[in-house]
């Protein structure tokens, strides 16, 4: 299962890019981010029908995950 959805998230990553996105970003992170709320948003949410905030919640977790990376490259800089 974990197999199956890393291959998801690569080949959303992928088509973010191709499409003028930032690399290691979701096209549901992109979706959210430029259309909180939106119908284009709601529309992308209807695929993940068990999951309806799918959008909402990977924009969240991946500012977690950029503020946690830059915390932790910050305490690095710091160390000799």
């Amino acid at each position: 299962m974990m197999y199956i959805k890393n291959v998801c998230s690569a080949i959303s990553e992928l088509l973010n890019v191709i499409l003028g996105g930032y690399k290691h970003e979701t096209l549901c992170v992109r979706v959210w981010r430029s259309f909180p709320d939106t119908w284009l948003s709601r529309l992308v949410d209807s695929i993940f029908f068990l999951d309806t905030k799918h959008c909402r919640k990977a924009y969240y977790y991946n500012e977690i995950k950029k503020k946690t990376a830059e915390e932790i490259e910050q305490r690095f800089k710091n160390v000799k």
